[in-house]
């Protein structure tokens, strides 16, 4: 998992994959404010991402997930919410791998890491790493996110 700001991003872009890179660029360039909700393609199948608004939820509303074939790079554009952080290792699965929609969901662990995500920053979230996205962090707050799908 990477974690920081996007005002930081020119200094990880050169030791990214050349997918990771492309979107990375993408995300540094574009006034996502001025997007509607859905999905925009960058490569086909290869890079896509998705505009989301939405509340952020209380945890116990939230659910850990991974992916396997694409990588997540989520970039909270307006807002705040917090994500849970732990190794998929650590994690015990709820509902199997969905092919279709590239997920695997989990049972909340009793111990996790919480980051706290707010306007003009962003993390990367590769297999691996579990995540429980769309948390409040004091009191639901509304939040513009836009969610990376770069393919591994």
């Amino acid at each position: 998992m990477i974690y920081d700001k996007l005002s930081n991003s020119d200094l990880l872009i050169d030791n990214l994959s050349i997918r990771l890179q492309k979107a990375m660029a993408v995300l540094q360039s574009t006034n996502f404010s001025e997007l509607e909700n859905g999905k925009y393609d960058v490569d086909g199948e290869n890079i896509f991402y998705m505009v989301q608004r939405y509340t952020a939820k209380p945890v116990a509303k939230c659910c850990f997930e991974t992916h396997e074939k694409y990588i997540d790079i989520q970039y909270v554009s307006q807002g705040c919410e917090a994500i849970g952080i732990a190794p998929k290792d650590n994690l015990t699965i709820r509902d199997a791998y969905q092919p279709e929609k590239d997920v695997t969901l989990y049972q909340t662990p009793a111990r996790y890491e919480k980051i706290n995500i707010v306007a003009g920053e962003f993390c990367i979230l590769y297999p691996n790493d579990g995540h429980m996205p769309q948390i409040k962090i004091e009191a639901p707050e509304p939040v513009t996110k836009v969610v990376f799908k770069v393919l591994v």
